[in-house]
């Protein structure tokens, strides 16, 4: 065989290699280009479904507004009339305003009169009118003579609802009651208009049967409102947005599906610039092979045959025993080893946080209000170990009572507790922690010698409890700061990874959550 056609040979698997080795790469390009863009666009569809829903919410108050300013509705629940009801709550009324229902009530939140075209059954309206008079923030609204308004949920029906107190024309009167109105969820504007069948739905967050979100997905609802999926089977991205209740807790997942051509135009622009690429390089490969022939191959040739001369003259023995340069120095395969392990660890370490953070989860929305104390203490326990922290606890701030107190507590074997440190801590000598924490909602400090001088009462605390480092977590209730979760490190000062970091912002949001759900009043009073 000829060096040519070997060298041919060579050059056309190397371009058949180098053609799938541009495939490779230009799809990784051309996908997560078009991937990026197509993220992007779902981000915004997810903010202009938001907008929509507000402006739902805030059409919705408007009205309810109009309503209660009316010296009729103030007469009206002074002295219901039917004439009110036929000039202002006709079936014309309902349909125009897309109303579900409308609610007068006393200042004490007894019914005075109701209306509905959306409940056929009068019991299961009347079962509906007592869940929404018993709702615990509805109940605030009504006691402090305030307003309203946000998502409400009765079994399966959803709505969009606006609370508001009953004035005279001028306000010059004070409030003899509320206007209660609601609109169902399906009836709003951003399910008027689909692009396909299926392009905009909703489904019950507490649905755990009929959800097509899995809990990895409501988990990371939980903490960001709203995410972003790709479905490759179908070429599609789904959006899904977690809207809260007027309680503050998740109520509806809504999802939207947006399909798209760009990811096939992706993959078509990925074959076609791997196969130019191989046909320049196969271009230029060949040139340069035509040129090294040209100049250097016979030059080779005929030094190879003087060397046979020489040799078949002199009979020199070609195998001189030489030995082959080894391709990696020991020290080398040592660090690549070392490289590999840690690789591997780095990835059983993600795998397991996301087996705790999902495990967490689930354990939360299954909890009840007997078991929430133990769920704290476990959930502590958990954060602390898999964190690497020698004790865990949960202080709240009161700056009605000025002092601070430990509510929950974990600490590792033969690691003293906290909670005997905190009973006579003002919140005085602790507010410049507070305050540290508020800037940023953590902070961290690696030695206790860091602290400022005039801090003395709190590097006491820390030095008796035998604190070498610290890292704090704020606890955000109704946009204060009611409280951290403070990791110590006491056997020898500590750094947490910025992984741990965001694995214990995370896990204090869901303790947030249970807190609030649970022992609200632990907050309130706080």
């Amino acid at each position: 065989m000829s060096l040519r056609y070997k060298s041919l040979i060579i050059i056309t698997c190397f371009v058949l290699i180098l053609f799938f080795v541009f495939l490779l790469f230009s799809n990784f390009i051309f996908t997560n280009f078009t991937k990026k863009n197509e993220e992007r666009y779902a981000l915004e569809n997810v903010q202009r479904v938001k907008n929509l829903i507000e402006k739902e919410i805030t059409e919705l108050y408007s009205f309810g507004k109009g309503y209660s300013f009316l010296d009729q509705s103030y007469s009206f629940i002074n002295s219901p009339n039917q004439k009110y009801i036929e000039d202002n709550l006709k079936e014309t009324d309902f349909n125009y305003f897309n109303f579900s229902f409308i609610i007068f009530t006393d200042l004490n939140g007894k019914e005075i009169f109701s209306k509905s075209n959306c409940f056929e059954d009068g019991d299961y309206f009347n079962n509906f009118l007592n869940k929404l008079l018993e709702n615990k923030k509805i109940k605030e609204t009504l006691k402090n003579k305030s307003e309203t308004r946000g998502v409400f949920g009765f079994n399966e029906s959803e709505f969009i609802i606006s609370v508001n107190p009953v004035y005279d024309n001028y306000k010059k009167e004070p409030s003899n009651g509320f206007l209660i109105i609601g609109r169902e969820f399906d009836k709003i504007g951003l399910f008027k208009i689909k692009l396909n069948p299926n392009s905009s739905t909703y489904e019950l967050f507490a649905d755990t049967k009929n959800n097509s979100a899995d809990e990895k997905i409501k988990s990371e609802l939980i903490l960001s409102n709203q995410i972003v999926t790709f479905d490759k089977e179908r070429a599609e991205l789904i959006s899904y947005l977690l809207i809260l209740n007027i309680n503050g807790q998740p109520e509806i997942i809504l999802k939207i599906i947006q399909s798209s051509g760009i990811f096939k135009l992706g993959r078509e622009a990925s074959i076609l610039y791997a196969a130019i690429s191989s046909i320049f390089v196969f271009i230029l490969i060949s040139l340069l092979l035509i040129l090294f022939e040209r100049f250097v191959i016979s030059k080779i040739i005929k030094l190879n045959q003087n060397v046979g001369l020489v040799i078949a003259n002199k009979g020199v023995n070609l195998n001189n025993g030489s030995k082959p340069e080894k391709l990696k120095s020991v020290d080398e395969i040592d660090s690549l080893n070392t490289n590999i392990y840690k690789l591997l660890s780095l990835i059983s370490y993600r795998n397991n946080l996301e087996d705790l953070v999902i495990g967490v989860f689930n354990e939360y929305l299954q909890l009840t209000e007997m078991k929430s104390d133990d769920f704290i203490n476990d959930t502590l326990r958990k954060i602390g170990s898999f964190s690497g922290s020698d004790r865990a606890s949960i202080l709240l701030f009161s700056k009605k009572n000025g002092n601070t107190e430990v509510f929950y507590d974990w600490h590792a074997p033969d690691i003293e507790a906290n909670t005997e440190k905190y009973k006579s801590l003002s919140f005085k000598d602790i507010e410049w922690l507070y305050n540290m924490v508020n800037i940023e909602g953590k902070f961290f400090m690696g030695s206790i010698g860091d602290i400022p001088e005039d801090q003395k009462k709190l590097r006491e605390l820390l030095v008796s409890a035998s604190t070498k480092s610290f890292l704090s977590i704020a606890m955000i209730f109704e946009n204060n700061l009611t409280g951290l979760v403070k990791f110590d490190a006491v056997l020898e000062e500590k750094e947490w990874s910025s992984e741990d970091v965001e694995l214990l912002k995370n896990i204090t949001g869901i303790l947030t959550y249970t807190i609030a759900r649970f022992k609200s009043g632990i907050f309130k009073n706080n």
